[in-house]
């Protein structure tokens, strides 16, 4: 007499494939924790690790250091009273910095823009004098990647900044 014939089929199994399996899955698990913490700090936008400042003895610089292309974002700056000559404020900045980014507006407006060789100055009609003046410039990113620039006030000395800038 014959055996009946077996309805239960058997399992392949391949431990190997399947402990590799399990590594990739946790380096995925690894990866998506990563991008989470760096997303909840500012990396890809808003958060702590956003924002950078650039400092010198008469004026502060507060921008982002990452944004996304053609996505507005804001250059500050911080001004101390000193800075002001003859009722007026020139800021510089500089053509490679001008070349991957536009200039949407500033705040105050600009009395009037000068072009130079070396870059673009903005003059500024000085107001009443006071502790601090602020300054916020306007900018959209025209290309992905880093994007450096330098800025000045009157004839002090450039400071130099960077951005990264997301697809």
């Amino acid at each position: 007499m014959t055996p009946p014939p077996d309805n239960n089929p058997v399992l392949e199994q391949d431990l190997v494939w399947q402990s590799r399996m399990w590594v990739v899955e946790r380096i995925g698990w690894g990866a998506m924790l990563i991008v989470l913490i760096c997303a909840s700090v500012g990396v890809f936008g808003h958060g702590p690790l956003s924002t950078a400042v650039v400092e010198q003895t008469s004026l502060r610089a507060e921008y982002e250091r990452f944004a996304r292309y053609r996505a507005p974002m804001n250059l500050r700056l911080f001004l101390a009273p000193t800075v002001q000559k003859q009722g007026l404020l020139t800021v510089w900045l500089s053509n490679e910095y001008l070349r991957h980014v536009e200039v949407v507006g500033t705040q105050p407006a600009a009395k009037r823009t000068d072009l130079s060789s070396d870059g673009l100055r903005f003059i500024f009609s000085a107001e009443e004098e006071s502790s601090t003046r602020t300054i916020i410039f306007h900018v959209r990113p025209d290309r992905v990647g880093a994007i450096v620039g330098s800025l000045a006030i009157d004839d002090e000395p450039a400071i130099t900044f960077a951005h990264f800038i997301y697809p």
